[in-house]
């Protein structure tokens, strides 16, 4: 059964804890290709939402989770001193689960 929420598409909140988690999971850093499958999986997330294309042709779910990380780094979770890997900072190994607060 999938987690994903009925009423609405997920957003970029929705991915926040699942980045954090994966990338944990992950020992600490990853790119994107890695991290964007990984959550996908964990979250059971159907075809519809994976293949979900915004108007530039780009996926929807991956932009969202983009954009998860780019607030994850602006507050500090993750270290974007490096292109193309998404590291986890002491913050963001140490972060417990978020709330939308948070970020």
């Amino acid at each position: 059964m999938s987690k994903e929420p009925s009423a609405r598409p997920p957003q970029y909140t929705d991915y926040i804890n699942p980045v954090l988690e994966s990338l944990k999971k992950l020992g600490g850093s990853a790119r994107p290709a890695e991290v964007c499958p990984a959550i996908a999986k964990e979250l059971s997330l159907s075809d519809l939402i994976l293949e979900e294309r915004l108007a530039n042709g780009v996926s929807r779910f991956e932009n969202q989770v983009h954009w998860a990380r780019f607030y994850l780094a602006k507050d500090g979770y993750i270290d974007s001193s490096r292109r193309g890997v998404w590291s986890l900072t002491e913050k963001g190994r140490n972060a417990a689960r978020l709330s939308e607060g948070d970020i």
